[in-house]
């Protein structure tokens, strides 16, 4: 199974530098005007939630749903002017799960206050999380147990690879691995043709071995060409091999 989710972080003035990173890394396949338009969009402040038709556009030419994590902490966005957006994905099939803070990882009641808020925003109960920057902490699973989420998909590694299966804590608690993120450096100072034959790799071990795959990719990148072609790529790889495409809801109910 592949399971497709996305992290909707927060807005382009609080991440400058950031997006100029991905920029300078990714040199090889962005045009000029790809490039200009990415800085002009980060003068303006546009905020990479600005991106969701672009990804939403390549899922439903493919048929398929994903899971897209939104952040509810002040620091980010304010979470209530997308309820609109929100409420929308969520009544065409796309699960809403909770981007976590990085310090909600370490307090359980700035995480349930996350929660909440998102709850308030989607108008039903929100079972799984990611949290910000792929953090734990020693006492993170037992937290969202205790907050009443289903499963957690933080587990995992920022720069590698990792086919790590779900599994089930003995708190009930479902861990879903994150087995790759479109940020780290297997996607990053490569031309885009190296990056097909890496992802038909992925898939047909997948497929062999019939494992789960949680592919990770960010809002704000589907401003790339790059990106779309990457994503696509995936999408229709996996449909060829006969794959189950589903957001991580999906899994979950599965998962035993």
């Amino acid at each position: 199974m592949l399971c497709l989710t996305h992290d909707v972080d927060g807005p382009f003035e609080r991440r400058n530098f950031a997006l100029f990173n991905e920029i300078i890394r990714r040199p090889l396949d962005l045009s000029p005007s790809e490039v200009l338009g990415a800085l002009r969009l980060m003068r303006k402040g546009k905020p990479n939630w600005f991106f969701l038709p672009n990804l939403l556009e390549i899922e439903r030419r493919f048929g398929v749903r994903s899971t897209l994590f939104f952040r509810a902490d002040k620091e980010a966005y304010a979470i209530d002017d997308l309820k609109s957006i929100i409420r929308d994905l969520d009544s065409d099939g796309f699960e809403v799960g909770l981007h976590a803070s990085i310090r909600s990882a370490f307090e359980r009641g700035l995480l349930r206050t996350e929660k909440k808020k998102l709850e308030s925003v989607v108008g039903h109960p929100i079972i799984g999380v990611r949290h910000h920057y792929l953090t734990l902490g020693r006492d993170t699973w037992n937290f969202h147990k205790s907050v009443g989420f289903e499963y957690d998909s933080t587990l995992g590694y920022r720069n590698e690879m990792t086919f790590m299966q779900p599994f089930v804590l003995a708190n009930g608690l479902k861990i879903f691995p994150t087995s790759f993120m479109d940020s780290s450096d297997l996607f990053t100072y490569q031309p885009l043709s190296k990056y097909f034959p890496f992802i038909d790799g992925l898939l047909d071990r997948v497929r062999g071995e019939k494992l789960t795959l949680t592919a990770l990719f960010h809002a704000d990148h589907f401003g790339f060409r790059r990106e779309r072609l990457i994503y696509a790529h995936l999408l229709d790889h996996a449909q060829r091999l006969g794959l189950e495409i589903a957001p991580l809801v999906v899994a979950n109910a599965r998962c035993h």
